[in-house]
């Protein structure tokens, strides 16, 4: 606790103001924040001056003359590599209460790839997309820095991934979305939840008039602010809504995901259900692709989706009767009967998929892998958590399907 004490301190110097709330260790969970009053809905409970966060305008010209200019090289590339190689910019109260790297052992990229290969298709191909933005970017920082470890290198990445704020500044307007990024200390201690306190960044006016070649000024003047979302009684803990994410988008980029229904954006992708169905018959395939109703597919805790509903068809139906479903979303009781039907059966097989992997997973021997054996049993004890999730939305859509039409159906 006395590394927190010293970030509390020091965060005094940089005109961070906590109102009600204050970090907390939380048993297998690192530190998160609390309310240490009742709070109540719509309180300031934290302001961040743009004094005292770090950004593309905070990374020093040493580094960033060294690399190509942004877009080139990302702001995450940047941010990352001045994390990794530039102790000095980050202060020391900070740096010590970021994630050590047995703390992000979570992650998948820090995974051994036989057992990322197991991940649900949509976390898989969220990984894949991962893997190969950390691969340029760990690239292009080495081809200027040829000494740079690649192991530091990943730890400051997925701290960088995992924690940043949105932010603009005039350096960074011009760039994609995904450059608009910055590392603010304090607000990046609280936690997710699929419901809460909001995030108000600084507004910015953008440069008027025609474009200039002079640098950039730093935006320096305002505070980014938490607002409570809801009223919170003395003693809890006090997350912040990091986006509207289901639990395989929250595993891949943050190493953790909710339980059970507290995530009420959860869903499951079944491309690797029906993809390999409906891709038996080129003319089918080409059909869906044509009118836009290929891949996409998914299952909430509610029920499939319609581009599912519109998929499930076209192996029962002629393309002209799904089209037709597609248009106007109507269908007779007995249609509608048989797709169910189709679905139940396709997500039983799926049921008995997801049996197989969580078993796989379990027999899974990682000791020659990479870590340690307590990270390798955490890492395979989250991926079965997220296939028993998987698998309890499977089975809850089965039940629905017996309850409306009758077991054997």
């Amino acid at each position: 606790m006395e590394a927190i004490y010293d970030l509390l301190d020091w965060a005094k110097t940089q005109n961070i103001v906590l109102h009600g709330i204050a970090p907390h260790a939380f048993p297998g969970r690192g530190i998160g924040l609390i309310s240490t009053k009742t709070i109540q809905e719509g309180d300031t409970i934290l302001e961040v001056p743009i004094s005292a966060i770090k950004t593309l305008d905070t990374v020093p010209a040493a580094l960033r003359d060294a690399l190509p200019a942004p877009p080139d090289t990302t702001v995450h590339a940047l941010l990352a590599l001045d994390l990794a190689l530039d102790a000095s910019t980050y202060p020391a109260p900070w740096r010590a209460v970021l994630p050590s790297r047995e703390d992000i052992s979570t992650l998948p990229l820090t995974w051994d790839q036989r057992l990322q290969k197991y991940l649900p298709g949509a976390a898989r191909e969220l990984l894949e997309k991962q893997q190969a933005k950390f691969a340029k970017d760990l690239a292009t920082c080495r081809a200027a820095f040829p000494d740079l470890d690649p192991d530091t290198y990943r730890h400051a990445w997925l701290l960088v991934n995992s924690r940043t704020f949105y932010h603009v500044s005039p350096r960074t307007e011009g760039l994609p979305k995904e450059d608009h990024l910055s590392l603010q200390p304090v607000a990046d201690l609280f936690n997710h939840a699929s419901q809460g306190c909001s995030v108000k960044h600084p507004f910015h006016n953008k440069r008027n008039g025609p474009t200039t070649h002079a640098p950039a000024q730093p935006h320096t003047t305002g505070n980014y602010t938490i607002t409570a979302n809801t009223t919170y009684p003395r003693g809890v803990e006090v997350p912040i809504r990091y986006g509207c994410h289901n639990n395989d988008f929250l595993l891949v980029e943050y190493g953790f995901i909710l339980p059970g229904a507290t995530n009420e954006w959860d869903e499951t992708s079944l491309d690797d259900l029906l993809g390999p169905r409906l891709g038996r018959s080129p003319s089918r395939r080409n059909a869906l692709q044509h009118h836009d109703f290929w891949g996409g597919y998914v299952l909430d805790a509610q029920d499939v989706c319609f581009r599912t509903q519109v998929a499930v068809r076209s192996l029962l139906r002629t393309e002209a009767e799904w089209l037709r479903f597609a248009l106007n979303a109507v269908d007779s009781e007995a249609a509608q009967r048989a797709v169910s039907r189709k679905l139940r059966s396709l997500l039983e097989l799926y049921n008995s998929d997801i049996e197989d992997t969580i078993e796989a997973v379990r027999e899974l021997d990682l000791q020659d892998g990479v870590g340690t054996a307590s990270q390798k049993e955490t890492q395979k004890e989250i991926l079965i958590a997220r296939w028993e999730q998987v698998q309890a939305m499977v089975r809850a859509t089965i039940a629905r399907y017996d309850e409306n039409h009758g077991a054997g159906y």
